[in-house]
């Protein structure tokens, strides 16, 4: 069957492998359940996590695989899991959306995938079902409204919206998207799922006497939000109309059936290719492409395809930011068919991606390059390092520097909007000049002029208060504890990755415009400790073409001369920068963010016992403090080999 779901992953790559494995069923739930029993860890070279709403996305018109896929996650998931995933309700907008046109219609609205068309009834697992339902919900006088609502087209084309308006024979097709509409762009997914609809439904409902007459997309208010208010969860019905108050009917200065009716020839064109493909077996033989790193089977077909998983040609590091581009991977992979880097042409390589061009632009890649093909073991260019240094890191003490934030697609806690960051915790370790890292207690937090403070908002006392006022008051009296003298600038803040801290800074100076004195000087001290990587000045055969924290940190730990120079440190140092031990609650970025909002949600459900909110608690203060302790390290690994103490082997 041919769902919305399969049309926005195959637009992206117009790949026949794909096209292939989401068409046949048996192929996705094969997969999909692998994804699951692999605790979702699977990513690719690059780095990119897929976890359950990708995949719940993809397998969500098959309700009974859903269900089944709920099961085996939570089989062996942890506490924390285990609250994360009972508090993510994927469809928890659409219910929202449902119940404001529900009593916006006073009752004559029905759900055509639930039992007796309730909102909040049981759900209907059958396809054929449904739209059974449908059909008659379509032709009852008595309703107004219909949610959930599903046809196919020709047995193979299976489309379902999410909101229907009837007007006796002429309908209003609403479909609701869980994001904020931004200076008037709507993104291109969207467009073809709704372009998708429309073709199946204009197909579909002449036949059953009915026209759609007016197509929108609706959206949440990216201005909304509650202010010194109490917050409940889920949201009180009175803010709803305040919530779905965007609904865009236009797009390029026409009206949206018109844009659609212009775009149906490219979408059967696109339709016929994910048939044939879906049809021959040959079509798992196919190809790979450069825009293959971001599709769920990235890791199989590598295999397949016989791409090693190390020094692949895919491993390259595009980003602009850490030097290359886009264009020159996919020329590589696409038009000169590499599969390892070490079979780049030198010439190729010298035209692509120079040494030291534009300011180090090109540097991390070329080094890449050079590392596969084994001309470079550990590069070190000791006369950048110390010009940065000089340039950046002088003006002590230097506070290493962390936040950590929260988004959530409805406002949960004041002053938040849909999809804002919200700072709720921070771990900084202030470094005195004549730090001494062989004195410091990392679990003290103390010793050898390095000190931790940190910063977190307790959901279970705070509930709907937003900690960010609270964050930065404490911020300023731990500066002042400190005898920093932030009036003068007389202090430097490392962060790694400058720009993530510098925009929760921005925003925060927005939000609260008292503090911007405060807020405005502590952005402009921030300096970058990822440039000595992201610059080439530091190039290791382990970072494997990456250069995050957590990559770079455990894999300077290993190197020979790294390790024999801290062999004496009086606590155990490679503790402290892993964040896959035992006893870490927390592993990543992306799972304290969960953590984080899935608790404020269960405290102001009451839905979470003390012990495991204080767990997470830790879990989170923890992970938090080996990320501004991991800079610290960094920073001392290169000090010491910018001053020929440590000698890269």
């Amino acid at each position: 069957m041919i769902s919305k779901s399969v049309i926005k992953e195959v637009s992206v790559c117009k790949c026949p492998r794909l096209s292939y494995l989401l068409v046949n069923d048996q192929a996705l739930v094969k997969f999909t359940k692998y994804l699951i029993e692999h605790d979702f860890q699977l990513s690719d070279i690059n780095g990119v996590d897929f976890d359950f709403e990708k995949i719940a996305d993809l397998v969500s018109e098959n309700k009974q695989l859903v269900e089944e896929l709920k099961d085996i996650l939570l089989e062996n998931a942890s506490e924390v899991k285990k609250l994360i995933f009972e508090m993510k309700d994927y469809e928890e907008v659409s219910k929202l959306s449902r119940k404001y046109y529900f009593d916006l219609y006073k009752g004559k609205a029905k759900r055509a995938d639930t039992i007796n068309g309730e909102l909040d009834g049981t759900l209907i697992l059958s396809n054929k079902l449904i739209e059974e339902n449908t059909i008659k919900l379509l032709n009852d006088p008595e309703v107004d409204v219909i949610f959930e609502g599903q046809l196919t087209f020709k047995d193979k084309y299976l489309a379902r919206w999410d909101i229907l308006i009837k007007n006796e024979s002429e309908l209003e097709l609403i479909e609701l998207k869980a994001s904020s509409y931004k200076d008037k762009k709507i993104k291109e997914e969207y467009l073809l799922d709704l372009i998708f609809q429309y073709f199946v439904y204009k197909n579909v409902l002449p036949k059953l006497g009915f026209t759609i007459n007016k197509v929108n997309f609706l959206f949440l208010n990216n201005e909304f939000y509650l202010n010194n208010e109490k917050v409940t969860y889920p949201l009180l019905d009175k803010y709803l109309p305040s919530l779905f108050s965007t609904l865009v009917n236009t797009y390029k200065n026409q009206d949206l059936i018109t844009y659609i009716d212009s775009r149906l020839n490219e979408l059967e064109s696109l339709l016929n290719f994910i048939e044939e493909s879906a049809d021959n077996e040959k079509s798992l033989d196919s190809k790979m492409q450069y825009c293959c790193k971001k599709c769920l089977f990235f890791n199989e077909c590598l295999t397949r395809c016989n791409y090693p998983s190390e020094n692949s040609i895919f491993s390259l590091n595009n980003s602009t930011s850490y030097g290359g581009f886009h264009k020159k991977s996919k020329q590589l992979i696409e038009e000169c068919n590499y599969k390892t880097l070490d079979e780049i042409d030198d010439d190729l390589q010298k035209k692509l991606y120079p040494l030291n061009y534009k300011k180090d632009k090109y540097s991390y890649p070329h080094l890449q390059i050079e590392v596969s093909k084994k001309r470079i073991n550990n590069w070190v260019d000791l006369s950048k390092i110390k010009k940065l240094l000089k340039k950046d890191y002088q003006i002590y003490p230097l506070v290493f520097f962390d936040f950590e934030t929260f988004m959530y697609p409805l406002p949960i806690i004041n002053r938040q909007k849909p999809y804002e960051p919200v700072c709720t915790q921070y771990s900084m370790h202030v470094v005195n000049k004549d730090y001494d890292l062989f004195s410091h207690d990392f679990d003290k937090g103390s010793g050898g002029n390095i000190t931790h403070y940190e910063f977190i908002g307790f959901p279970r006392i705070d509930l709907s208060s937003n900690p960010e006022i609270n964050l930065i008051e404490t911020l300023i009296k731990q500066f002042e504890q400190e005898k920093i003298n932030y009036q003068k600038g007389e202090f430097t803040i490392v962060v790694y990755n400058k720009q993530f801290e510098q925009g929760r800074f921005e925003n925060l100076i927005k939000k609260y415009p008292v503090y911007e004195n405060f807020l405005s000087i502590c952005k402009k001290r921030i300096v970058d400790l990822l440039e000595f990587f992201q610059f080439g000045y530091i190039y290791l055969p382990s970072f494997n073409g990456k250069a995050s924290l957590k990559v770079v940190s455990p894999s300077l730990m290993e190197n020979p001369s790294i390790k024999e120079y801290y062999a004496n440190i009086n606590f155990d140092l490679t503790r402290t920068l892993d964040y896959q031990s035992e006893d870490n609650v927390i592993h990543n970025g992306s799972e304290a963010l969960d953590a984080y909002q899935s608790l404020i949600r269960a405290c102001l459900t009451d839905n979470v016992s003390d012990k495991l909110h204080d767990d997470i608690i830790k879990g989170l203060l923890y992970y938090c403090k080996k990320d501004s302790w991991g800079t610290v390290v960094i920073f001392d690994i290169i000090s010491k080999i910018a001053n020929g103490q440590i000698v890269l082997k």
